[in-house]
């Protein structure tokens, strides 16, 4: 019997992808591949440059909040009957605003302002527009109006440079990879701070990080401090990491300040926290005579962080509670009380 072969009819279905046929499929998953990873990456870009921006808005907008909540309470509570008046505005520049202002305490209780009182241009810190300048008030006023300063120069050598980057206050600026980044500071000087007379404390508090501006007109003559009716506040504050073209995100906010507001506001009731930060030299966790205090120690109050100034003072603003306190010292020094922290509650 002759027998004739026949196709099966599966023969064509178990022959598997020819050549041409695998290339075009790799083709078409590689094109698909490409497109999927430019969207993602587009959509990282994206992502990237959105935060950057909401970074530096929000950097911009709590400087603007607090500068110009300072500058609505510009002279309350300052002495207007002495013979030269105290003035509301003390000094304006290309990088810096001193403003009096009676803030802390508020309201004053008892016979007379307490401390800290009107700044004393013969104590110690001296902020360096008023170190010896035109500008220096007279006298210490009878008030308790301390001088609100908002500066970048964070050495108060008169300049802002890289010198301010590399200073124990600048240590945000320093740690910031945008190079244009400078720290804007708010500081409080008054004299008796910490009940010590002849100390006018001088206190930091960093703002956030900012890109200076020039002016390049110089400050306010002294003689026209009085004539100003207004301020207009312009903040540009930058992200602080580039983007993926090596580009840093920047917001600048405008506003301009009026006299709305003469009462300060400061919101619930707080409290002061206050010390120095010292080389113990004995060990006996008592700051004796001739034990210098320490700039630039870290000290922190429940969430709170501040930096000790030049004399080592420090400053908390804060409401009722129990916090742990506990600080890092500057470079070279280190801390021997053990345990290192302890609580502090304020009533």
């Amino acid at each position: 019997m002759r027998v004739h072969p026949h196709a099966s009819p599966n023969a064509r279905r178990d022959a598997g992808f020819s050549l041409v046929e695998l290339m075009v499929t790799v083709a078409i998953f590689a094109v698909v591949a490409v497109t999927v990873t430019l969207v993602l990456m587009n959509s990282a870009r994206t992502k990237q440059r959105t935060t950057a921006h909401l970074e530096a808005e929000q950097t911009a907008r709590a400087a603007m909040d607090l500068m110009a909540r300072d500058i609505r309470s510009a002279g309350y509570g300052a002495d207007l009957d002495w013979g030269t008046p105290q003035p509301a505005v003390a000094y304006v520049d290309e990088q810096e605003i001193i403003l009096s202002q009676n803030q802390l305490p508020f309201p004053d209780a008892g016979n007379g302002p307490l401390p800290p009182l009107a700044y004393d241009p013969a104590a110690t810190p001296r902020p360096y527009p008023l170190d010896g300048t035109t500008y220096a008030p007279p006298i210490r006023y009878r008030t308790g109006a301390e001088l609100i300063r908002y500066t970048l120069d964070a050495n108060n050598d008169g300049l802002v440079d890289a010198n301010d980057i590399t200073s124990p206050e600048g240590a945000d600026a320093a740690a910031s990879p945008n190079p244009d980044d400078f720290v804007l500071l708010r500081q409080v000087y008054g004299d008796s701070t910490g009940n010590v007379a002849g100390n006018n404390g001088g206190a930091s508090e960093r703002v956030a990080l900012v890109t200076p501006w020039d002016w390049a007109n110089g400050p306010v003559p002294p003689s026209r401090l009085a004539d100003i009716q207004r301020v207009t506040m312009q903040v540009t504050a930058a992200s602080s990491r580039p983007d993926s073209r090596g580009a840093y995100a920047q917001t600048t906010l405008q506003s301009e300040v009026n006299a709305s507001r003469s009462v300060p506001d400061f919101g619930a009731k707080v409290y002061v926290v206050s010390g120095y930060v010292y080389a113990d030299a004995n060990l006996n966790r008592v700051r004796d005579t001739g034990e210098t205090g320490l700039p630039g120690a870290t000290v922190r109050l429940g969430s709170q962080v501040a930096y000790s100034a030049a004399s080592g003072y420090y400053q908390f603003r804060i409401g009722a509670g129990t916090y742990l306190m506990r600080h890092t010292a500057p470079m070279g020094w280190g801390s021997y009380a053990s345990p290192d922290s302890f609580n502090v509650t304020v009533v």
